[in-house]
């Protein structure tokens, strides 16, 4: 007898810094750099203004750090060692730390306030102006997960690819890429007969999708000790690196992640699937890495990175990770006819309605990638772990069967 429901351990191996942003960011004084160990330190700011409050003086002092008072720069404290430490260099730095020095906090109380620490891999250093760190996705008891979302919409981009090299006699023509992603979507994607308009499936409503057939938990608790800190760097085709002061929380290369899901293949069967889901899924995975490097990692011929993390066939998630690991508009229409429509589309997010730049000064981000760049968007996105670029959210992903 044939089970309605498959369930599977889903294996994701980071092969590159993955980032899956909370919308969250601690600011440069949230955060202290221990110079010893090479590590980032976050803090609760709750427990730290407890303890402060307990000095008038503290308390005085760290106002004045946080609205960067002038008059803090009179300050100095001679430590048990004989280290100055200086209110001038709170006011220059803005490090965290610096100030923590400079009223004497003892190690054991900084650890008490503390959230936790992650590596640093020698990215911020006192000397060099800092930036906010965008924070990863933590629970209620700070614990850093993925969201079973986040990795249903990977795979559901990736079986949105395999459907169109499957179906290619079925493929809508839209005026515009939104048209055509929701024009895919109602012929590919949205095919069940589970919610009607006027008498029919409404291909249109998202409660059709096919997508129902796969349910994925949210991740198994990611420990701390898989993160580090890692810049955000774009490139561009002709090898030239644009200035971003974006720094994100991110897991580090070669680190694993579970998941578990469940498998109702019977949803599957309006659009014609019916091989076995560890297959379907080695196809959409192939699919999805064929694409990646025809219409993306082709256009960067001139650019140095780490290829080591692209020797299997692989998928891309999280943030930061760029247009080309969501969208599937290339794949619909072929390189040339692809550029066009993501060029203009891409040009015409820069203006406003009545036609101008949205830019304050009026500069336009994408002026025309077509015939400038030959590429759309025409950044790589790309970021640095331990002296090697890498691409951002490159995963393999691997199914076992659970016994249930």
């Amino acid at each position: 007898m044939e089970h309605i429901f498959e369930y599977y351990t889903l294996r994701l191996t980071t092969k590159s810094p993955v980032f899956v942003g909370s919308g969250q960011s601690f600011d440069k004084k949230d955060f202290c750099l221990l110079k010893k160990n090479d590590k980032i330190r976050f803090m609760d700011m709750d427990k730290l203004i407890e303890y402060l409050s307990q000095s008038d003086r503290n308390m005085e002092l760290f106002e004045k750090f946080m609205l960067e008072d002038k008059t803090l720069a009179k300050e100095k404290t001679l430590s048990k060692s004989g280290k100055l430490y200086k209110g001038t260099d709170c006011l220059e730095k803005k490090w965290l730390n610096i100030f923590l020095n400079l009223i004497e906090m003892p190690v054991t109380q900084r650890e008490r306030c503390a959230i936790y620490e992650i590596d640093n891999e020698g990215m911020f250093q006192e000397e060099n102006t800092p930036c906010e760190i965008q924070r990863f996705m933590r629970g209620a008891d700070g614990r850093a997960y993925i969201p079973g979302s986040s990795v249903k919409g990977m795979l559901r981009t990736a079986l949105l690819q395999y459907l169109i090299r499957q179906n290619p006699d079925k493929l809508p023509y839209g005026e515009n890429i939104k048209r055509t992603e929701k024009d895919l979507d109602s012929t590919l994607i949205n095919t069940l007969a589970l919610k009607y308009k006027e008498g029919v499936p409404d291909t249109a409503n998202a409660v059709n999708s096919i997508m129902k057939g796969i349910s994925i938990s949210d991740s198994e608790p990611i420990s701390n000790d898989y993160f580090t800190v890692c810049k955000k760097i774009d490139m561009s085709p002709k090898n030239k690196q644009g200035e971003i002061n974006t720094a994100r929380e991110c897991i580090k290369p070669y680190e694993e992640v579970i998941f578990h899901m469940k498998v109702d293949k019977r949803y599957f069967k309006p659009v014609g699937i019916t091989t076995d889901t560890k297959e379907l899924f080695s196809e959409m995975i192939k699919s999805f890495d064929n694409e990646y490097r025809k219409f993306y990692l082709t256009k960067f011929r001139n650019v140095d990175f780490n290829d080591t993390e692209l020797k299997n066939d692989f998928l891309v998630i999280g943030g930061g990770s760029g247009y080309f690991g969501k969208n599937v508009i290339y794949t619909r229409y072929g390189f040339q006819k692809g550029l066009k429509k993501v060029s203009k589309y891409m040009y015409e997010k820069d203006l406003d309605k009545d036609g101008n730049p949205k830019d304050k000064d009026g500069k336009m981000k994408n002026p025309d990638d077509f015939h400038n760049h030959g590429i759309s968007p025409h950044m790589l996105k790309l970021t640095e772990y331990q002296g090697e670029m890498y691409h951002m959210g490159i995963c393999d992903v691997d199914l076992e069967r659970e016994t249930i």
